[in-house]
């Protein structure tokens, strides 16, 4: 079996947002089926990886199997038309899930939506959704905005796949 090359995930989503999160917004799906096979980034050198962790995982794996009600958090990014990168968590179980050649794991994504292919009336809106956010409505300002937008990544054909069919 040959040894997957990983690319490093903050070269990879460089050219959607810097820090400040200028060039995108992001639509926000929680506890998401994916096939592990799709992750081509890890947000940390695969040789920075700790071995112990992996060793411990694995061993947590082996005894109890890959348990979802566990919080295994594993965060990826979408990028628009493409594949997954590992965002904030999920560097060891991405790795491990790879090897282990799972199907499918669990993950929260982030789907990347860059602002250059968002219309100018979505904007708008997300304009005055900002403007109106408070510390009291803040939640249901998030939910509505999100729901904007995979209403929009669903439009521009950058879902995952399974929630494309």
């Amino acid at each position: 079996m040959t040894k997957k090359l990983w690319k490093n995930s903050v070269d990879v989503w460089k050219p959607y947002f810097d820090q400040s999160y200028t060039y995108c917004e992001f639509a926000e799906l929680k506890n998401f089926l994916i096939d592990p096979s799709e992750i081509i980034g890890l947000s940390r050198p695969e040789n920075e990886i700790n071995e112990r962790r992996m060793k411990q995982l694995r061993s947590q794996v082996e005894l109890n199997g890959w348990n979802y009600n566990l919080p295994m958090c594993v965060h990826l990014y979408k990028i628009p038309f493409g594949s997954y990168l590992v965002g904030r968590d999920g560097n060891h179980r991405t790795l491990l899930a790879t090897e282990m050649g799972l199907a499918k794991i669990q993950a929260d994504i982030s789907i990347i939506i860059p602002h250059s292919i968002i219309n100018s009336d979505i904007k708008s809106v997300l304009g005055i959704l900002e403007e109106e956010t408070t510390s009291d409505n803040k939640l249901d300002i998030y939910h509505l905005k999100n729901k904007i937008l995979l209403d929009l990544a669903s439009k521009l054909g950058i879902l995952p796949q399974s929630l494309k069919e």
